[in-house]
């Protein structure tokens, strides 16, 4: 199991968010940033918004993008840290430990 698979995170509650042909835009209205995704990114951020699990993200990247799962596995990792540095998404149980420190 892969360090990815094993998280699980919920998108932050700040955000709105608008799909434009292949690109999605997401508005992070506590930061007052725009983010936009071009059609891999957008193909994730569309699956960890309805919370599917990793390990099935991964095969639905490989299927559609034609890729390996280890580079698929590569990509998750990294766009999900990217999400989680923007503070786009949080590991779940990251709100409860924040209220409570």
């Amino acid at each position: 199991m892969t360090l990815v698979a094993a998280m699980s995170f919920s998108l932050s509650p700040s955000l709105s968010i608008k799909k434009v042909g292949d690109e999605l835009f997401v508005l992070d209205r506590s930061m007052a940033q725009i983010c936009s995704f071009n059609r891999t990114g957008a193909f994730i951020f569309e699956r960890l918004q309805r919370e599917q699990d990793h390990e099935s993200i991964i095969a639905d990247l490989a299927a559609t993008f034609e890729v390996d799962t280890s580079t698929a596995q590569k990509d998750l990792s990294e766009f999900t840290e990217m999400l989680r540095a923007g503070r786009l998404i949080v590991e779940n149980g990251e709100h409860d430990r924040d209220r409570s420190g």
